[in-house]
Parts: C-alpha cells; structure tokens; sequence
C-alpha cells in the first residue's frame, strides 16, 4: 500500500479550510484537479477531514483517490472529541488611565493540561480597550472558550460596532472566535486588523471562509518601529519582540497613559483578588518564574534579544526619574496581574532568569526537536524543556514545521544530547520528523556520542514512537529514557515523567560532560574538601521521607535537611533540590506529608528510596506503606511520627528550594522512638 505522509499543523489547517471551501459543491468546476493536487502533494488529511464533515462526500465517494483519503483518515488524524470541563468564569473592568481599560477573564479553574498551567493557580485573559473619539481600539483576544464573556464584558465599555482597529501581539488558532464576532458587526464599515508577520497567513485562513479581505477586514503586519495612528490624535508605538514559541509576537507602547503592552511576555497564570499586581512580591514572583521556565526558558538567546528591544522604556521607579528613554509606568501583560508596583523587580529578574539559562548554555544544551499536530505533542515537548532546565542545562527548542533538515543538523553540532518527538498520524510519521530523524542518522558518528529520547502523543497505536526509537536504537544511539507514548491529551502523571525524563537526559548529558573533563585534567582533578566545606558537613538533620501526590502523578524523596521554622503557627522547612522530580509538585497551596524515620528503623525506608527510579515509577511498589486518615496521605509504618503539612511558600537559594510549609496535622507513631540523624563528613554532597 502506498505509504501516506500527512502534513504537520500549519499546513493542515491551510490546506483543510482550502480543501472544504472548494469541495462544497459537488460539481464545482475543478474539483477533481484539486484533489489530484492534495493527493500529489501527500496532503490526505485535507481530504479526509472534507469526506467526514459531509461537504465534500460525493465527490469523494467517486474519486479514484478515495481509498488514499480513507487511508489517511484513521482515530489518530482527528482530534479526539472529549467533553470539554465546565469553567468558573467571569469577567472584571479596571481603568488604567485616561481612556484606557483592563477587561480580564478570569478562570479559577485548570484550563488545560500544559506544564505552564500546573501550579494550578488560576488564569485571566486580558483584554485593553482604547478609546479616542468616536474610535476604540482592542488590544488583544481571549480564549475561544472566554468569549461570550468577554462580548458581554465590551458591551459594557463601548458597542463592538465602535471598534476600529483589532491588535494581536500573539495570535493563535483558539483566539477567532471574537474576532469573527466583531468584524460581523463591523461589516459594513470594515476593520483593521494588525498582527505579527508570522500570524498574517494563519489569521487569513482563519477568516477565509466567513469574511472576505479588503471589504469586511484588513489585515496587515506590524513592522518594528512603526507607529498605529487612531481616534482624534492618539497612537501605539511598535517594537517586534519574537521568540521561537511566539515568532509573530511584538510589544506596543501608549504613550498618553504610558503603558507597555507585552503580551506573553512579563505574563503569569495566575486569578488574583486583584487586577493589577498588589500582592507582595513573594507571593506572586513564583507565579512570574514557573510562567518564565515553561515558555522562555528553552530559548534563552532569544528571550534576551526581545527584552534588550525592550530597554528603551524606563519602568519602576525609573519612570519618575528624567533619565532618557520613554516612561512605562506599568506593564500590561496577556495574562495575569498588571505589573504596576514589582514592574523593576520584574524587569530585573527577567533579566537575571535569561542570563542564568544562558550560562547552563555554555556548559551544556539539549535539543528538543519535535512536530505536533493537535498540540498534545507540544506540552510533551514544554515538559521535557522544563525537566531539562531545572537541572541545569540550556536547551534549544525546535520546531521541525518551521525548520529543515539543515537546521536539524546545526542544532546537533552544538548540543550535548536531544530529544525528537512526534505525533502518529494515519499509522505515519508526519515528514517533517521524517526528514529530521534522516538528517539525525545521516550525521552518524557525531550524533551517535549524544544521549538522546523520543516522545510523542497518539490517537490509536503510536507507530511514530516506535519508529524512531528503533531507528535510533538499530543506528546505535544512547538513550536516557524510555519512550514516552502518550494517548491523547497529556494528564498530570505524563506530564510527571516527561519532566523526569528531561532530568534524566539533563543528568546523563553533564555526567558525559564531567568524565570527559575529569579524563582531560588526570590526577589533578583529584577533589579535596576544604576546612569550610568540612565545618558546613558537621551540622545533622533528622532523616525524613516526604511524599506528595496531586491528581494522578505522584512522588517521595528521603529528606534530610529539614527543621522547625516557627512555633505559631507550627512550620517546617525542607530543601529540596531542584533537579529533584517531587520538587514540581510543591508548589505554593501544595499538600505533603512528611514521616519521621525511627533510629534503627531507617534502613528499609533509605534502601527503598535510594533507588533509581524510572520517569513517573511507583517510589513504593512493593513496598508496605499506609495512608493518613484525614488526606490520604502516604505514611512509612515503622516511622517515628508523620505530620501533614501545606506549603506556605518558597526561597530559591541557589541549587535548591527551601520550602516552608505549615503543620495541619500529626501523629505519634511510637513514642520510645528516638528519631534518626544523617550524619556526614563534608557540605559538598548529601
């Protein structure tokens, strides 16, 4: 049977908007030619999707490419249809300045399985209004799902029908269906819309079908330094600040209210009381860094190519000052609080965050090199970035839709280990991914020296995976986790040991690092503690094993440096490291309990979690544990006490988080017990 290769996302939804249009008709003029063209260019799912929508069938019921659509049209070439969650939402207004106005979406609820939502915190979407005159001008969409609240929330500001303009920082596919609804109502006097060069041919197809370009919109890209004229005299100030995960995203300025609008940027997901940023700085800056790791982090160089873009605008206190520069006395990002009050705080850390990523570079990078079809495969990707990041190395992200073989290539010369994923399409690897695992084995020798795993989300058997794991395995490559296959959208647990996973290469690739270097440096390299080092070694702490669930992923680790941190109300500290796997699920709210290991009795419990485990592996299979009466929680039998705790907060301090956590509960389980004290000889290791 002749092989189907299916096209990845982008080219996908080009092409299903173009195959529906023209097959509607079942005698249309051409119609023929047209699939004779789809089917040259290997692009059946267009097909596929046209014969099940209805709109095309006779045509293809008659067409001798028939049973290659049909081919191409298996469960895993559709999106699964899943029953979408009910979402607490609701909608807020702030004025921000003379004629500027915040409306915010707001959701309590966990709107998707992606790592950038997993503190579970909450998210808005925000959305500026403008208004000069008779004109007004929206900055930004929400969410598909968000939009009749948001239509509800503007008629209350200004009539849809008033809106001239429309400018997207960020575009992406789930933000249309406002979009559709307010060039409706500006039919017959038109509307401007502004995008990122990038977005121009998506946004077009999007419309495509409903509105005709030139008479019911326009749409145009922003150009660096331009400026947006509007209403009786006021204007927007444009500055491109793209990313590899954002490549159409740019940053605009009011210079009448002095307000920055950064899109993604300076963005977190978080549904505060409130709508700017009146919340210390403790609380809300995990928020910032969690939102920084999972959406910039994996594209360090350019995150800090887009912000150095940015340095012109005095923020903070600065903005009072007469130093040069335009004055951005707040920040107004796509999600979460305005940065009104920790803007320079803010600004700084951004800087700090990027510079950080920047020197794991130079020590080590991975690739994560992947193509997705429905996004499922791309949280997987997200996932392993994260994992990758938090245990210290760079990692350069590349999306094989937007890059060819040569760039595949290029990426492999200069990083230390990689990561391909792939979603199964039609039993088939999209050829993207095709030409990229070529371009990976045709490298040979080089590429062979680099640990490496696969990843990839399926709708039926996952054949993609598999694929590339045995190219890669029969060419002789080095793995550092099993593959991960995932069905469908990516749960908490899978999101767990993708994240692991990232450790675990992380860990093999600076391990390979280490032992070249030691072998170079020969004796010499010989470590020997110093006298502060062995002083630090001196101070114990009681042996603990802490486990943590949230929904279905779950982990424990044996704890050693813990101690009480206050009285009222009863706290703890732990450190734990941040490469640790169980350190994504204390976050701040987070529930954990920690048992306290008897003396004589810590063997078992200290063998069990002293081994290696594999990404998302069961810490206690085989292993005797019991649960806490009040939560659930897991408990070590033959441990001396247990007490439940909740996190109350965090301090990053250097390689590892000190997490501080109050006591909700405990018990006693035998009061004979002496607890069990870890002892060490110097401060340079556990």
């Amino acid at each position: 049977m002749l092989a189907v290769a299916v096209p990845t996302r982008t080219v996908f939804q080009a092409e299903h908007s173009r195959a529906i249009s023209l097959c509607r008709n079942p005698r249309a003029v051409g119609c023929s030619t047209v699939l004779s063209k789809l089917c040259t260019q290997k692009l059946f799912v267009s097909g596929a999707t046209a014969l099940k929508s209805g709109q095309g069938k006779q045509v293809f019921q008659r067409s001798k490419y028939r049973r290659l659509v049909l081919a191409a049209s298996g469960p895993e070439n559709s999106a699964p249809k899943t029953e979408e969650p009910v979402l607490e939402l609701s909608s807020r207004t702030q004025l921000l300045g003379e004629e500027l106005t915040l409306l915010s979406i707001t959701c309590k609820d966990r709107l998707a399985y992606e790592v950038e939502y997993n503190l579970q915190n909450g998210t808005t979407d925000n959305i500026y209004i403008l208004q000069s005159g008779e004109a007004a001008v929206l900055l930004g969409l929400p969410d598909d799902r968000f939009c009749a609240q948001f239509l509800k929330g503007l008629a209350e500001i200004t009539p849809a029908a008033s809106v001239t303009h429309v400018v997207l920082p960020h575009f992406g596919p789930k933000r249309v269906a406002a979009l559709k609804e307010i060039i409706a109502q500006r039919k017959d006097k038109g509307l401007r819309v502004l995008c990122g060069n990038a977005a121009l041919g998506p946004l077009r197809d999007s419309l495509r079908e409903s509105f005709a370009e030139g008479k019911d919109y326009v749409a145009e890209s922003a150009r660096n330094g331009a400026t947006l004229n509007f209403g009786a005299g006021r204007k927007l100030l444009l500055t491109l600040t793209p990313t590899p995960r954002w490549p159409d995203h740019f940053a605009a300025y009011d210079p009448d209210t002095e307000t920055l609008f950064t899109s993604k940027l300076f963005s977190s997901h978080v549904c505060s009381e409130e709508a700017v940023d009146t919340d210390s700085w403790d609380v809300l800056k995990e928020s910032w860094k969690h939102y920084f790791d999972c959406t910039l982090a994996a594209s360090a160089k350019q995150a800090k190519q887009a912000l150095q873009k940015l340095q012109g605008y005095r923020v903070g206190p600065a903005a009072m000052s007469g130093s040069r520069g335009r004055a951005a006395q707040q920040i107004a990002p796509l999600h979460g609080p305005v940065v009104r009050y920790h803007a320079a705080e803010l600004v700084r850390e951004y800087s700090h965050w990027t510079e950080a990523q920047i020197r794991a570079a130079e020590e080590a990078t991975v690739a994560v090199i992947y193509a997705s079809a429905y996004g499922n495969t791309t949280s997987l990707a997200q996932a392993i970035s994260k994992g990758l990041a938090k245990a210290g190395v760079g990692v350069e992200s590349l999306n094989c839709e937007l890059a060819g073989a040569s760039e595949v290539v290029e990426v492999l010369e200069r990083c230390s280990g990689f990561a391909l994923g792939s979603p199964t399409l039609g039993g088939h690897m999209p050829t993207p991914v095709q030409e990229a695992l070529g371009a990976i084995l045709k490298d040979g020798t080089n590429a062979k020296e680099k640990p490496c795993g696969v990843f990839g989300s399926f709708g039926w058997s996952g054949e993609a995976i598999d694929m590339m794991h045995s190219a890669l395995k029969d060419s002789g490559f080095t793995f550092a986790f099993d593959p991960i296959r995932c069905k469908f959208k990516p749960t908490m647990e899978m999101l767990q040991i993708c994240e692991e996973s990232g450790i675990d290469l992380a860990q093999m690739v600076l391990k390979q690092k280490k032992r070249k270097s030691r072998e170079g440096a020969g004796a010499a390299a010989a470590f020997a503690s110093s006298g502060t080092e062995r002083a630090v070694g001196r101070i114990v702490g009681s042996l603990c094993v802490l486990t943590t669930t949230n929904e279905d992923a779950s982990s424990a680790m044996l704890a050693s440096w813990v101690s009480q941190a206050s009285f009222s109300p009863p706290g703890i500290t732990v450190a734990v490291a941040k490469d640790r796997a169980v350190e994504g699920l204390l976050s701040v709210g987070a529930g954990f309990v920690l048992s306290v290991l008897a003396e004589g009795r810590s063997k078992d419990a200290m063998k069990q979690m002293l081994k290696p485990f594999k990404p998302g592996e069961d810490r206690f299979a085989g292993y005797e544990v019991t649960k806490t009466e009040r939560t659930g929680g897991i408990v070590i039998p033959e441990a001396a006490a247990y007490v439940e705790c909740k996190v109350a907060g965090r301090m990053d301090t250097g390689d590892h988080w000190v997490v501080y956590a109050t006591v909700d509960s405990g018990k006693v389980l035998d009061e004979t017990a002496v607890t069990a004290l870890h002892h060490r000889k110097t401060g340079t290791s556990y």
